[in-house]
């Protein structure tokens, strides 16, 4: 199991309109978990906030086109335990 403490993404279009990056559990046929544009580019979460259970991904999608040219990246910390440890994580 994995409880995700920080996500932040660089090389987004900022100003009026930035680009936007939606965070999805699981795929995009469900609601974003969180959503980071190029003018709010970080976000750290609690112990229990964003767990991921065994066998479920985190995916970033862009929302609309991107107006940036340069490289994106998206990078973040987060803990890790044995599914049977989850205790541990709340």
């Amino acid at each position: 199991m994995w409880s995700i403490r920080r996500l932040a993404v660089n090389g987004l279009g900022t100003g009026a309109t930035p680009d936007i990056l939606n965070f999805y559990r699981n795929g995009t046929q469900n609601q974003p978990v969180w959503q980071l544009n190029g003018n709010s580019w970080g976000v750290t979460f609690g112990r229990s906030e964003l767990v991921l259970m065994p066998g479920e991904q985190l995916m970033a999608v862009s929302l609309g086109s991107m107006t940036s040219t340069a490289q994106i990246s998206v990078t973040g910390e987060a803990v890790e335990v044995p599914a049977l440890m989850i205790g541990r994580l709340l």
